[in-house]
């Protein structure tokens, strides 16, 4: 069966938020000003994907993820639904087909002591597959539950926050790859090449006689996955996350990052949008867009220091290259998203030519006035 992708999401009020934006296949940049909603839509296509396309077993994890980067889940949970009379929904266009997921918010209270304390219910349920999520938010904590046909996932999703993995999230993963995915684990073996040095992966018993990940840097010594540094963390969970999900969404991908291993993981993003994955990343980060326009023309790191020579690459690029990125330019007026999306060659050029990401905004006036 064909590859699915995202063509279309609609926010209807998820985090009192409504509009509509576009994409395509291959690598996405999603741009805006900090709180012009870039999160909140990689959020509804994280439910959208999840709740419709995927097992939940396996993808549930991403959406707790995502929640916990913003800094508290119950808090996040209860956010994504402001109007409990009216309730929320995303609806998308995935491979041709529609799909609608609705929020819904319930809020009651309950006595404990001579403290009364609410109680609040929060559902997605998808119009697909009838897969229902229902959040439970007590005052002693968060339960979860899930009902329908939620573990037939067609779609694989993987997404990567700017905030540290779960303990025990990537290890699975790794241990998975393994196990049953040899293109992964020769990955993940392999490693990645950084200022010279290799960092590969491996699968070890800790001292407390659980089986965890390890990083090896130049054939010496195992060290705890969860030792290293988040920049380098963030490598590898992309890495591995662009070998095995079919649309792969990374918030803020220079997030961590030193340059030079940054150009490294353009250069796995480029490849994989080039294979014909879905990836859609938030940045703000002029730099981090040159290296993904570099790595998708076959350049090397360093050429982004270099427009000119971008450009002169640009001239010459194949069509299937050209084809592989877009950029979508998002801001707010109140509670309505607006967007412009550029695509091909006017995307490439944009951030060739472009003196700072910011100017990108100035396209919203020019397209809304």
């Amino acid at each position: 069966m064909e590859q699915r992708f995202i063509q279309r999401i609609e926010l209807g009020g998820f985090r009192g938020l409504y509009g509509r934006i576009e994409f395509e296949k291959g690598l996405t940049l999603l741009v805006g000003p900090n709180c012009s909603g870039k999160t909140a839509v990689i959020e509804a296509i994280a439910y959208l994907v999840s709740v419709s396309y995927s097992n939940l077993r396996e993808t549930h994890g991403y959406l707790m993820l995502l929640h916990a980067a913003r800094g508290s889940l119950q808090h996040s949970l209860v956010s994504m639904v402001g109007d409990e009379s009216e309730g929320a929904r995303v609806s998308g266009v995935i491979s041709g087909e529609e799909s609608i997921v609705t929020f819904s918010r319930k809020q009651s209270y309950e006595a404990i002591g001579t403290m009364i304390k609410p109680v609040v219910e929060l559902s997605a349920e998808s119009s697909r597959r009838r897969c229902r999520i229902l959040y439970r938010l007590e005052p002693g904590g968060l339960g979860f539950s899930f009902t329908g046909p939620c573990m037939e996932g067609e779609t694989s999703l993987a997404v990567v926050t700017p905030g540290v993995y779960p303990y025990n999230m990537f290890d699975e993963i790794v241990g998975m790859a393994k196990r049953s995915s040899g293109s992964l684990w020769t990955v993940l073996s392999e490693g990645i090449i950084v200022d010279g040095k290799r960092y590969t992966i491996d699968i070890a018993s800790d001292e407390w006689g659980s089986l965890a990940t390890y990083v090896r840097e130049d054939g010496g010594p195992l060290v705890s996955f969860y030792s290293v540094g988040r920049g380098l963390q963030r490598a590898l969970i992309i890495t591995a996350a662009l070998e095995y999900a079919d649309i792969v969404l990374i918030d803020e991908i220079e997030s961590a990052m030193h340059p030079e291993l940054l150009a490294e993981v353009a250069r796995r993003v480029a490849n994989a949008a080039l294979r014909g994955k879905q990836v859609i990343i938030t940045t703000q980060s002029l730099e981090a867009a040159r290296f993904l326009a570099a790595a998708l023309l076959n350049l090397p790191s360093k050429a982004w220091r270099r427009p000119e020579e971008l450009i002169q690459a640009l001239d010459k690029a194949e069509p299937k290259s050209l084809e592989a990125l877009s950029v979508v330019v998002i801001d707010r007026d109140g509670q309505v998203l607006r967007a412009v999306t550029l695509r091909g060659p006017d995307a490439f050029d944009e951030i060739i030519r472009g003196e700072d990401v910011r100017m990108l905004y100035t396209l919203m006036v020019d397209e809304h006035g």
